[in-house]
C-alpha cells in the first residue's frame, strides 16, 4: 500500500505540473496529498449491489440514521411545522383558486322583490330585510313576509351579501339606495344573524337622516318605522354551543390561520356537518349510503359551490357580525321610542341555534335603559328564524301587531 500510495503520489505530481503549465497557476496541493493518503478505492461489482446480505445492512444502516434522528428534540416540532405548512398551503390554494372559478368578488346589493320591482312610482315605505346564518340574501324572507311588510306604498329590498360583510360597503350602499328613493318611512327586518345587521343600519340613520334640523320641517324628516328582529342574537353568549358545529369548528380553524379556504373547505365542512344524511353508524364504524352521500355532494355543489352560493369567508364573516356587535352603542344610537319587534318561537328550546330567552332578556334590559319600544312576538309551534317555513303564522301575527299599534293598543298575544 505504501509503494502503491508513493507511485499514485509521482503521479499526482506530474499532473500537478502539467496543469501548471497550461493555466499558469497551482492549484492547491492538499486535495492531492489527501487522495494519495487515501489511495484508490477498489470497484464494487454490480452483482454485489443485488447481494441480499449488503442490500440488508444498507437497509438497518439507513433505519439505525432515522431512528437516530426521531430520538433527536427537533424532530417532532419539525413534523408538526411541515405538516402545519401543508395545510396553510392547501387551504390558501382553495382560497385563491375558488376566488377565480367558483366565488368571484363582489360586494353586497339591495334587490328589489315584490310588485314594485321595475316600477318608477313613488312609494313612501322602504322595507330593507336581511337574512340570517347560512344565507346569501334575505329574498326568501321578504317573499314570505311580503304580504305584512310589503303593500301598494311600500318598496322592499332584499339584502344580497358578497363573499364577505363589509359594514362600510353596505352602509355606502344603504345611503345611494335612500337618496335614489328618498322615503319617508323605513322599516328594517332582519332574520337571526341578519337583525344585527339591520340594526347597524338603524344606527347608521338615526345619525346620518334622523336629524330633523336637516328639513324644512320636522313633518318632512324621514322616520324609522319599526324594526323586526327574527331569533336575532345580540353577542356570541346568545349562539348555543351545540350550533358551533363541524362547519363552524373548520371555519375557525381557517381563522386561525390567517386564510378561508375555498370552495373544497366548504365542501368538507357541509358534508361533515350533514353526514347523518348519507351514513349512519359512529365513528370509526360508519356506513356510507352511496346513494345519500352522491345526493347531498350534488345538493351542495348546486345550492353552495356557485357565484350565487354561501362562501367560506362570507360565514366567517357571518359569524363575526355576531362576536363584533355592539348592542350597547346600537341601541344607545336609536332615538327614544323606536318600536322594535323581537320574534321567537314560544318554546325557547325549539330555537336550537340562538338562546331566545337570554336574547330577550338582555332586550327588555336595553329597551328600559335607552327608552325604546320593545314588543316581543311569540311564534306558535316556531323555531329558530322560521318565517320561510311559518310564513302564515308570521304575517298574522305582524298583521296583527300592525293594526294594535295603529289604534294604540297591544293585543292580548303580545307582551
Amino acid at each position: 500500500m505504501g509503494s502503491y500510495a508513493e507511485v499514485t503520489s509521482q503521479g499526482g505530481g506530474r499532473a500537478m505540473d502539467e496543469r501548471t503549465e497550461q493555466t499558469g497557476r497551482t492549484p492547491p496541493t492538499a486535495f492531492d496529498a489527501a487522495v494519495a493518503r487515501c489511495g484508490r478505492l477498489p470497484a464494487v461489482p454490480p452483482t454485489a449491489l443485488r447481494d441480499p446480505v449488503l442490500r440488508a445492512q444498507r437497509h438497518r444502516g439507513r433505519a439505525v440514521e432515522l431512528a437516530a434522528h426521531r430520538r433527536r428534540w427537533w424532530y417532532p416540532v419539525a413534523l408538526l411545522l411541515g405538516f402545519m405548512a401543508v395545510v396553510y398551503s392547501t387551504l390558501l390554494l382553495d382560497q385563491r383558486v375558488s376566488a377565480a372559478l367558483v366565488w368571484p368578488t363582489s360586494g353586497a346589493q339591495f334587490v328589489e322583490v315584490g310588485d314594485s320591482a321595475g316600477t318608477a312610482e313613488y312609494r313612501r315605505t322602504l322595507v330593507i330585510v336581511a337574512g340570517g346564518l347560512n344565507r346569501r340574501s334575505g329574498s326568501l324572507v321578504a317573499e314570505s313576509l311580503m304580504p305584512s311588510i310589503g303593500g301598494g306604498d311600500a318598496r322592499v329590498f332584499s339584502l344580497v351579501y358578497g363573499n364577505g360583510i363589509y359594514d362600510e360597503d353596505i352602509l355606502a350602499k344603504f345611503d345611494a339606495l335612500f337618496e335614489q328613493w328618498t322615503p319617508r318611512r323605513l322599516v328594517l327586518v332582519g332574520s337571526s344573524m341578519g337583525g344585527d345587521v339591520v340594526l347597524g343600519i338603524a344606527a347608521h340613520f338615526q345619525q346620518t337622516y334622523g336629524d330633523v334640523d336637516r328639513y324644512f320641517s320636522r313633518a318632512s324628516a324621514p322616520v324609522l318605522d319599526g324594526i323586526y328582529l327574527d331569533c336575532t342574537p345580540l353577542g356570541p353568549g346568545d349562539v348555543r354551543f351545540e350550533a358551533r358545529t363541524r362547519a363552524d369548528l373548520l371555519t375557525g380553524l381557517t381563522e386561525a390561520v390567517g386564510t378561508d379556504g375555498g370552495a373544497g373547505t366548504r365542501l368538507a365542512a357541509e358534508m361533515l356537518v350533514t353526514r347523518p344524511q348519507w351514513s349512519s353508524g359512529s365513528w370509526p364504524f360508519i356506513q356510507v349510503r352511496p346513494g345519500d352521500f352522491a345526493y347531498k355532494w350534488r345538493e351542495v355543489w348546486r345550492d353552495k359551490l356557485n357565484p350565487a352560493g354561501v362562501s367560506t369567508e362570507l360565514v366567517r364573516d357571518q359569524y363575526g357580525v355576531i362576536r363584533r356587535f355592539d348592542a350597547d352603542g346600537v341601541f344607545g344610537a336609536l332615538d327614544p321610542g323606536t318600536r322594535i319587534v323581537y320574534l321567537r318561537p314560544t318554546d325557547a328550546q325549539a330555537d336550537r341555534t340562538i338562546d331566545v330567552q337570554q336574547v330577550e332578556d338582555r332586550m327588555h334590559v336595553l329597551a328600559n335603559q335607552y327608552d325604546l319600544e320593545l314588543t316581543v312576538i311569540d311564534i306558535e309551534g316556531g323555531s329558530h328564524a322560521s318565517a320561510v317555513i311559518d310564513a302564515a303564522v308570521y304575517n298574522g301575527l305582524i298583521a296583527e301587531y300592525q293594526r294594535a299599534t295603529t289604534h294604540s293598543a297591544l293585543a292580548h298575544a303580545f307582551r
